[in-house]
């Protein structure tokens, strides 16, 4: 009974797990619990890993299907901690210009596609969308660069009203 009712929810929430139905199928109920934990809170991978102490990379396998070495108790009991400390969240990851524009926002101001930017800095279009999903840092220098050429942008809009 309880297999049935975890497979029907898992066959409901099959175009949220933003994972191929291949690799769903062959998932342990643990590995999917822990991305629908993260997801129902709204965290990042790398939030999500910040609650747990481990790095991005490491929940992402876990969450694809390595062993997780992680309860879905103590991740349940981690997530909700870190979503009550705002400090700690509003902290987590690296990949912030000026402290608060996401990537995403930094690529929309500069009007550029994803093969654009990523062509730009010397990244593979695949990694430069984990950064803008914040399950991958960009080096400082791609930091400073996009701030530099933001600011640019931001002063000829000023300039030009």
């Amino acid at each position: 009974m309880i297999i049935a009712a975890a497979a029907r929810c898992v066959v409901e929430l099959l175009p949220f797990l933003e994972i191929p139905m291949a690799t769903v199928l062959k998932l342990p109920l643990q590995d999917i619990s822990l991305r629908m934990a993260r997801q129902d809170r709204g965290l990042s991978l790398t939030q999500a890993a910040c609650a747990l102490g481990i790095a991005p990379v490491t929940l992402e396998s876990w969450e694809i299907g390595q062993k997780s070495q992680v309860s879905i108790g103590r991740a349940h009991k981690a997530y909700d901690d870190f979503v009550g400390n705002t400090d700690k969240a509003r902290r987590t990851g690296t990949n912030l210009l000026f402290g608060c524009f996401p990537m995403r926002v930094a690529r929309d101001i500069l009007g550029l596609t994803i093969q654009e930017i990523s062509s730009l800095f010397d990244y593979a279009p695949s990694y430069w969308k984990k950064i803008e999903a914040n399950a991958r840092y960009a080096r400082p220098d791609v930091i400073e660069e996009l701030e530099r050429r933001i600011s640019a942008r931001m002063a000829a809009v000023c300039e030009s009203k």
